[in-house]
């Protein structure tokens, strides 16, 4: 289900089924997908299907004159752009060829300000490669602007149209996640085929994050700055930095964990959604002249039981200290307030996915689960990953697993010298966490333990580090258990 309402002195709210809603330029027409198909609607009005029946169709983009939406699909085999008319009187069309696999679905096609070109990321030129691309709307001819980049973010067209931004990594480093640069492409468009005047990243002292090709930057109303978010010890807020290089600086100061961001057409304000520890996602709203960041929705449910863990560091095993945060259960939370002793309980290390990547400041309801269910965990930001600089993301570079898998072992340490834990440590994670949990145990497997016995037993095919309920535990009236 989706509302649509295009602000206080436009239509009124109005609720349809579907999703990957887009709103048209004026701000009176809503484009949206339901039931693999492409409508668009406006209140008061039934609504008209564009495109039906075909594969792969993905959420569309209104051309700046809100005559045309450009989507992608996977209807020729690969991921194309294809074109259809708003109104509806003509066919969809397709306007570029083979630009990108099928399952590529990263990025988003952008309309250049005067509806010349789009701009798109195709592997085109190179299967290993991202590159930027022009396609020309009446023509259909493509070509690659960009050559020395891999892109992590869609190119965003300037307020002139002269100048693209976007994120992405030099082609001659690593490909990391999360600590991208931000490219600016000039371009003198005045010929019959783009021309390419400059081709690199913005000077500045911050990364951007892309946060696995899920954010754009965006440009002010007036070309200059350019913003983007930026996500540091877990935490993400809103940086902004002049266009031409300089001093980024940061523009909200409300952390958390965020899943989308966007910015008005005049480039006056931003939107991003968001959630913290104790705060499920909601909308909020930005002036980007400044202030607290207004909060548009109350969707989420009021979860009980949800703690703010405590953000911890431990020292590893090289001397490094490595960034955690710790959830207990109610009973440890008690007893610890009350000045008690606090019972014995099992514990777990979780393990981010994406080697370069960060466990972020979200609400994180596996971890909450886990607490509320008699675990400790530690949530640890392992060398390797984004919010600690480029230094710290390159310790394991080359080195996958290896060090990196060494932490863990550290965290554990840290976890059965504390006295509300009996000895008992396990490890999880998803994605890369379950490769790095599976090395973990195979380099320190004197670092977990089940029952009495260490990680060798996960090796001989014995199901979990931590067999016994933590329930169990619990039952011995708040004695500390041996390991």
């Amino acid at each position: 289900m989706l509302t649509g309402a295009s602000g206080a002195a436009g239509p009124p709210t109005f609720r349809t089924s579907g999703g990957s809603q887009v709103w048209s330029p004026d701000g009176k027409f809503l484009a949206y997908i339901a039931g693999g198909a492409l409508h668009v609607a406006t209140p008061g009005e039934a609504g008209r299907t564009l495109v039906e029946g075909v594969e792969g169709l993905r959420p569309p983009a209104w051309s700046p004159d809100g005559g045309t939406l450009a989507y992608y699909s996977t209807e020729s085999g690969y991921q194309d752009i294809w074109l259809v008319a708003a109104d509806g009187e003509s066919a969809p069309t397709q306007l570029t060829r083979e630009a990108a696999e099928a399952d590529d679905s990263r990025f988003s096609p952008m309309w250049s300000p005067e509806c010349r070109w789009i701009a798109y990321i195709s592997n085109r030129a190179d299967w290993w490669h991202d590159d930027v691309w022009l396609v020309e709307v009446a023509t259909g001819q493509a070509h690659r602007v960009s050559t020395s980049l891999m892109a992590s973010s869609s190119p965003v067209w300037s307020p002139d149209g002269s100048r693209l931004v976007l994120m992405g990594t030099a082609k001659d480093e690593y490909w990391y996640e999360d600590l991208a640069y931000l490219y600016r492409i000039d371009l003198d468009l005045s010929g019959s085929a783009p021309r390419v005047v400059r081709e690199a990243p913005i000077e500045m002292q911050a990364y951007a994050t892309d946060a696995i090709m899920r954010f754009d930057p965006f440009w002010s109303g007036d070309g200059e700055p350019v913003y983007f978010p930026y996500q540091q010890r877990g935490a993400f807020d809103l940086w902004s930095v002049p266009a031409s290089g300089g001093v980024a600086t940061r523009v909200t100061n409300i952390g958390g964990s965020w899943s989308s961001l966007n910015a008005t057409p005049d480039g006056r304000r931003a939107v991003f959604t968001r959630d913290a520890a104790g705060e499920g996602r909601e909308a909020w709203l930005l002036d980007l002249q400044g202030g607290v960041p207004e909060r548009l929705t109350s969707f989420s449910p009021q979860f009980a039981g949800i703690q703010r863990p405590t953000e911890i560091s431990f020292r590893t095993f090289d001397g490094l200290y490595i960034q955690g945060f710790l959830y207990l259960p109610p009973v440890i939370r008690t007893a610890l307030a009350d000045g008690s002793a606090a019972p014995g309980c099992p514990a777990l290390v979780q393990v981010h996915g994406g080697g370069t990547n960060s466990y972020t400041q979200g609400t994180n309801l596996i971890e909450q689960y886990l607490a509320n269910e008699g675990f400790v965990v530690l949530a640890i930001n392992y060398r390797g990953g984004s919010g600690f600089g480029r230094e710290f993301q390159d310790l394991s570079v080359e080195d996958w697993l290896n060090d990196q898998s060494k932490d863990p072992g550290a965290a554990a340490d840290w976890l059965r010298a504390q006295p509300y834990v009996n000895g008992r440590v396990g490890i999880y994670g998803g994605s890369y966490g379950g490769m790095q949990s599976m090395s973990a145990i195979t380099r320190t497997p004197d670092k977990f333990r089940r029952g009495g016995a260490d990680a060798r037993h996960l090796l001989r095919g014995e199901n979990a580090a931590l067999r016994r309920s933590p329930r169990e535990d619990l039952h011995d009236h708040g004695t500390r258990r041996d390991p």
